[in-house]
């Protein structure tokens, strides 16, 4: 069971959690603001480490594990997306120069963002400030994702990182992520759950505890947290 405490403030984030996730599934973490679910994110890609308890990668502790190597097997997009003052083509590609044009304009159709850059007059090599200041909040973060899906990493890590997207196209994201890495595990988090149906397990945090597990139908069903949050965005649209 792993647990972690913010050092600056001693505010427990994570309080002994302990669950498993198979290699190649697709699960999210969910709950209300300050469950922990970005907290577990990064402590799963190595950003923190456990103040107690450890993680397990294919049964080899994290402290054994080399991160220098390991990060280069993880795409991480936050919900606070960073670009640089570069291109977007170059943004996407990140130094992956390799990368074919076809397999590049294929991801950014899929990302439904291929109307957006051809709107640009410089399309793809339209350049963009720091921090992708010339771009809306939804385009930043899924120049990120493309980022992320060109190296087909096999774990990909989604923390919120739809929420400038409506709904329908974060689902349809979410779909064609699925299944354009179907051998890579994903593990997301999202404050919409209904989109949340691709996953095959769904772990919900309150207060840094585990309280909740599942699929997505599994909890609809059963009185708990999950179901009261689903409902509330129900009434709410």
């Amino acid at each position: 069971k792993i647990s972690y405490t913010y050092p600056e403030n001693d505010l427990l984030a994570i309080n002994k959690i302990s669950c498993s996730i198979k290699k190649s599934s697709t699960v999210a973490f969910v709950g209300s603001v300050g469950s922990g679910k970005s907290t577990i994110l990064k402590l799963l890609t190595g950003i923190l480490v456990p103040s107690s308890g450890d993680l397990f990668f294919d049964k080899i502790s994290s402290r054994n594990v080399n991160w220098s190597v390991f990060r280069k097997e993880i795409a991480y997009v936050s919900q606070d997306v960073f670009l640089f003052s570069d291109s977007i083509r170059n943004n996407i590609l990140f130094g992956h120069k390799d990368i074919l044009d076809r397999d590049l304009f294929f991801i950014i159709d899929q990302l439904c963002l291929k109307s957006e850059i051809a709107s640009f007059s410089n399309g793809l090599d339209t350049y963009v400030g720091e921090g992708g200041i010339t771009l809306s909040g939804g385009q930043k973060q899924r120049v990120a994702i493309a980022r992320a899906l060109i190296t087909k990493p096999k774990i990909l890590i989604l923390d919120d990182a739809l929420s400038s997207v409506d709904s329908e196209t974060e689902l349809k994201i979410l779909n064609f992520i699925n299944k354009y890495l179907s051998k890579t595990t994903i593990i997301i988090s999202s404050n919409r759950l209904s989109v949340l149906s691709i996953c095959d397990n769904i772990f919900v945090l309150k207060s840094g505890c585990l309280i909740q597990e599942g699929s997505a139908k599994q909890l609809i069903r059963t009185d708990g947290v999950f179901k009261k949050l689903f409902f509330n965005q129900i009434r709410l649209t």
